[in-house]
């Protein structure tokens, strides 16, 4: 859980970072129309961790991705 955000705070703030991701167009005049090429669907709550602990240090894997 990010630093000082509740579930629904965090929730909201990586839904924001993955909208900016897969609904983002390349700034370059050329190009205007070329978008980035990602997709995501929002699958619900898990109660699966990240492999990760606290300091951005691997863990045992579980199998799972969140």
């Amino acid at each position: 859980m990010p630093g000082a955000l509740t579930k629904d705070e965090a929730r909201a703030a990586f839904a924001d970072a993955i909208n900016n991701i897969t609904g983002s167009t390349t700034s370059c005049s050329d190009y205007s129309t070329d978008t980035v090429d990602a997709k995501s669907q929002y699958q619900g709550l898990t109660t699966y961790e990240t492999d990760m602990n606290a300091s951005g240090d691997c863990t045992s894997r579980d199998g799972e991705s969140t």
